[in-house]
């Protein structure tokens, strides 16, 4: 176990429980959501994956404006501005996802279900930091990778919440961390 800041190990880290737990979930989350590896884009969200990867047009019967993009930014800038706001993160990941994946659908949906793998080990370990029993940490998890809409963020490819959930567990593991004297790196 590692040691807190008086010497006291911080509870769930460094155990073979702890990597039991966390290959269970990582088993369990796949199983469930695995059957995404085989869906196709949609034109639901995932409009944006082709314009942006093969700069054309998603879909014929789509309106001209939906048609190839000269500059990835200035297409940013034109479909936010009418709503008045610019989401610099969301278009960052979305270009970069697609000069990478291209439109490999197995190779989106599979880096979906990483995020959300990861997610579940940061909740995990700060449920654990926290004082949760290995039980009931891996229940809170499963509950929020699990429920209701929420668990659409793993599958559907066209919000960026993915994300954005891997960044609230890495936030709430840094905090609790640092609540239970985790050392100089979480002060």
């Amino acid at each position: 176990m590692r040691a807190g800041a008086g010497g006291e190990p911080i509870p769930g880290l460094g155990t073979r429980a702890t990597a039991l737990a966390l290959a269970v979930i990582a088993a369990a989350f796949f199983l469930v959501y695995h059957p995404a590896l085989e869906a196709e884009l949609a034109l639901r969200d995932d409009h944006e994956i082709i314009r942006y990867a093969l700069n054309e047009r998603a879909h014929p019967d789509l309106p001209q404006g939906a048609g190839p993009i000269t500059s990835r930014w200035k297409s940013a800038w034109a479909d936010n501005a009418a709503v008045g706001r610019f989401r610099l993160a969301y278009f960052y990941l979305r270009f970069a996802l697609a000069d990478f994946l291209v439109t490999d659908t197995y190779l989106w949906h599979l880096s979906q279900l990483a995020l959300g793998i990861l997610t579940c080990f940061f909740l995990f370990l700060a449920a654990r930091t926290g004082g949760l029993g290995t039980a009931a940490a891996m229940l809170l998890v499963m509950w929020v990778a699990l429920q209701g809409p929420a668990a659409e963020t793993w599958v559907r490819l066209g919000p960026t919440e993915s994300f954005a959930m891997l960044w609230l567990g890495v936030a709430l593991y840094a905090v609790v961390r640092a609540a239970a004297g985790g050392g100089r790196a979480w002060d």
